[in-house]
């Protein structure tokens, strides 16, 4: 195990606790199955700092509308999902139209992307986000029947990680 954690040391103290917590799942298994005997060794977790997130301030964020705008029709609809709805970015690319309801204005979030898998939410299950008067103005003017995704390309295809996270990174730069 200190040979593994070891080779391991390049790695965030994250990503070494999802590696060590499968090797647990999976020698517990073989414990269970009858595999081997008994788990050979304990396995201990790296301690992981916490992490704070930072918000844009109400001037950033409205300078960051502003870039996304002047980019296209496509960034600045990002950028309000995310900055006014809070959506993620995978619940961003899973949105469909059926989760609109502009005369409710609110969102149902039921569905997030993960590189071509739909699957649920972080939360693993759905909630209803209420729409600014900015968002909703923005989703009757997005409106489209190229597909049944809110966000997708001029085929019809919908957008990937890539591309939403490119966007929204180009509206941050163009922001400062």
């Amino acid at each position: 195990m200190q040979h593994l954690k070891g080779r391991l040391s390049t790695k965030a103290a994250k990503t070494v606790n999802n590696i060590l917590t499968v090797l647990n799942v999976l020698l517990k298994k073989a414990v269970e199955w009858d595999v081997i005997d008994r788990m050979p060794c304990s396995v201990t977790l790296l301690p992981v700092p916490k992490t704070s997130m930072s918000f844009y301030d109400f001037d950033e964020y409205e300078r960051l509308v502003a870039a996304a705008s002047a980019i296209d029709a496509s960034a600045h609809f990002i950028v309000l999902l995310g900055g006014e709805a809070g959506l993620r970015c995978g619940e961003m690319i899973a949105l469909e139209w059926r989760d609109v309801d502009l005369d409710k204005r609110q969102l149902c979030v039921q569905r997030s992307d993960w590189n071509g898998q739909v699957t649920t939410p972080k939360g693993g299950r759905l909630r209803y986000v209420p729409l600014t008067l900015r968002l909703a103005a923005a989703l009757r003017d997005h409106r489209h029947l190229r597909s049944s995704r809110v966000l997708c390309q001029d085929n019809g295809q919908p957008l990937t990680r890539q591309m939403v996270q490119y966007r929204a990174l180009r509206a941050s730069r163009r922001a400062s």
